[in-house]
């Protein structure tokens, strides 16, 4: 019996098994198929593949075996973790180390185990893929290899199952965030929009057809901010930093009002969207304004 390893290593060992965030899952078809192939490929009645935390060795799948987990401390599979390679022992009744092991008085039946350790690419050793069988045996060098490919593809799905759920929890998020932003948009007073780097509106504030008379959909369609605008984005814009900084831009009629933006730049530094805020002002001022904008476009 090994008793439960404390120290920095087992921390990190630990939180490397909680963060592929697999532990207490229902079975999967893809690990099933892994034990199943070992238990086929070593001729054993018995395969599991069990993952190692701090008090047990909990099976995410197993062949031949009843139990959903056994204690740590009584494991064969912890002294496989112990190692980097595969531990084969053909007779449990002729080793000095498993004897008199306290799982064999559980499993008096079980004769024969060979497992191979699952190790991250950080070197952690979470778990293992083992064979049992109730006859003392040997394994032979195809199904010894077998065994280390199938343990190293049972660590293939766990990173390909950890990518899609953090795919799957920053979807989610991505959600989150758009209805917090369509929630801001729908309650908000001020004609808010976002603009593509073309100058076409991606999306505007509902106080749109309140104030201007006429749909967001419409809008969208038919409205485009003038490319000053854009072009004052693309030449001074600063991600999250710089002021608003001041544009007019026609509506209906002549009529005019302000339009504030943030620049902000995509992940390659080249224009991105521009998230903009329209204010409604005096005529007579929004002239006046407009003369001395472009008196400062001229200067740059």
């Amino acid at each position: 019996m090994i008793d439960n390893p404390v120290g920095e290593y087992e921390l990190s060992r630990l939180a490397a098994l909680e963060s592929y965030k697999i532990l207490d899952t229902v079975a999967e078809q893809a690990f099933d198929d892994l034990t199943s192939l070992a238990s086929h490929i070593c001729e054993t009645p018995i395969a599991l593949f069990g993952l190692i935390d701090e008090t047990r060795v909990w099976f995410k799948s197993k062949v031949g075996f009843g139990g959903e987990t056994i204690p740590r401390e009584i494991s064969f599979c912890t002294h496989t973790i112990a190692g980097d390679g595969c531990l084969i022992v053909p007779d449990l009744d002729q080793d000095e180390r498993f004897h008199d092991h306290p799982l064999r008085a559980i499993h008096p039946e079980v004769r024969f185990y060979a497992g191979v350790p699952i190790i991250t690419s950080e070197g952690h050793a979470i778990g293992a893929v083992c064979v049992l069988d109730q006859k003392p045996r040997v394994l032979s060098d195809k199904q010894i290899t077998a065994l280390e490919a199938i343990s190293r593809q049972a660590l293939e799905h766990l990173e390909s199952r950890n990518r899609l759920v953090r795919e799957q929890e920053f979807s989610k998020e991505l959600s989150r965030s758009k209805k917090q932003l369509d929630d801001f948009f729908d309650l908000a007073d001020d004609l808010l929009c976002i603009v593509e780097a073309d100058g076409k509106f991606s999306k505007v504030s509902r106080s749109f057809e309140a104030v201007l008379g006429y749909s967001q959909a419409l809008f969208e369609q038919r409205r485009q901010v003038h490319s000053h605008v854009l072009a004052f984005g693309a030449q001074w814009g600063r991600p999250h930093l710089c002021d608003w900084s001041r544009r007019h831009q026609p509506i209906e009629d002549g009529e005019r009002i302000a339009f504030g933006k943030k620049p902000c730049r995509s992940g390659n530094g080249s224009q991105g969207q521009i998230f903009g805020k329209y204010e409604s002002r005096d005529q007579n001022a929004n002239e006046r304004y407009h003369r001395y904008v472009d008196s400062l476009d001229r200067k740059f």
